[in-house]
């Protein structure tokens, strides 16, 4: 009996180490699955990580809140809700377009040729950047961005037991 209960209690605490370290880690091994499929142009394991009908309605609402703020602070001729009733015909079959993985692929297509070009030129390998920060919100978010600077932010949702990039902040206009 008293075996039972210490297989009992390892199992436990086995379960809570895995909790903490699927915690702690996968939103690392995520980051590092999506940076090795855009070093190796790999689309569709990029894809993979992607919720694309939540990262265009992301990009969609925090580009309409910036132009709205935009075009409240600066409209002097009246024509405000002219222009925002424009900027919404064009920035939601154009977020459509891109935030695709049609989008993503020729991404990393300009991308490796460019990192081609970079890399011939000085001979290093691509690298994360050390200023990167990941910030938690609660169990089933977490958000990507600099240290360095009040940017925007890369937004990670849970999905099962793993993340897919479902949406982005947009950095404040100076």
């Amino acid at each position: 009996m008293v075996k039972l209960k210490w297989i009992a209690a390892l199992a436990v605490v086995a379960l809570m180490l895995c909790g903490i370290g699927w915690y702690v880690e996968s939103p690392l091994y995520a980051l590092g699955k999506m940076r090795d499929a855009a070093r190796a142009n790999d689309a569709d394991t990029l894809s993979s990580y992607i919720d694309y009908p939540a990262l265009r309605e992301s990009l969609k609402s925090q580009v309409m809140a910036s132009l709205r703020t935009d075009v409240v602070k600066n409209d002097t001729s009246g024509m405000g809700s002219l222009e925002i009733g424009l900027a919404s015909a064009l920035i939601g079959p154009l977020t459509d377009a891109v935030v695709s993985p049609a989008g993503v692929r020729a991404m990393l297509l300009s991308k490796q040729q460019a990192e081609a070009a970079r890399v011939n030129a000085q001979h290093s390998p691509v690298h994360l950047d050390s200023d990167v920060m990941i910030e938690r919100h609660g169990l089933s978010e977490f958000d990507v961005r600099n240290r360095s600077n009040n940017g925007g932010a890369l937004v990670f949702k849970r999905h099962g037991f793993g993340w897919k990039l479902s949406g982005v902040e947009i950095a404040p206009a100076a």
